[in-house]
């Protein structure tokens, strides 16, 4: 089965918290990349790692290119086309940065990624902030970007289901038919 998400790996602070270290990953089919990812070290805003470091919010990376994924020649060998990173905060305190690395794009791989955020300056909806569409998501990325959702509503902002006691499992029990 091939799967959109073909590695993942993340990266902690060192004790000094000079440098992003690999703490671990999965690397699927591309055991190599792998190797190479785990002797590599980050610092703030170097590569795609440091520079959600430094900027403290998710970053995406629509192709392997330049100076801001510093293994891209190992990436594209390995079939990986484009990444995201996730900084994980307690506060102002950087605890790990999350890596995903997806496959290419092509008809076999229909993908997209999607970063979403709310900036109550601007507007009070969830707007796209950045975006990866595949060739055939044409029609998708027109919708995505031409709307915005308002707290509480679309899939993006929705909260999680409430349960009620009319809803809730136990609530299941008492409503079974009993046999007479």
């Amino acid at each position: 089965m091939q799967t959109f998400i073909r590695a993942v790996e993340y990266r902690v602070p060192s004790a000094d918290r000079t440098t992003l270290a690999h703490g671990g990953g999965w690397y699927g089919a591309a055991p190599a990349f792998g190797a190479l990812s785990a002797k590599r070290c980050f610092g703030p805003g170097e590569g795609l790692p440091g520079r959600a470091w430094r900027h403290g919010h998710p970053i995406l990376l629509r192709q392997f290119e330049g100076p801001y994924f510093k293994r891209a020649e190992a990436a594209q060998a390995a079939g990986l086309a484009c990444a995201i990173a996730v900084p994980l905060l307690a506060g102002d305190c950087l605890m790990a940065v999350v890596v995903m690395m997806f496959c290419g794009d092509d008809a076999a791989h229909a993908s997209a990624i999607e970063l979403w955020r709310n900036d109550p300056s601007l507007s009070p909806d969830m707007t796209l902030a950045d975006a990866c569409y595949g060739t055939t998501a044409e029609a998708f990325e027109y919708i995505a970007r031409h709307v915005g959702f308002r707290r509480g509503t679309g899939q993006p902002a929705s909260p999680p289901p409430v349960t009620t006691p009319a809803t809730s499992p136990a609530s299941w029990a008492s409503r079974r038919r009993r046999p007479a």
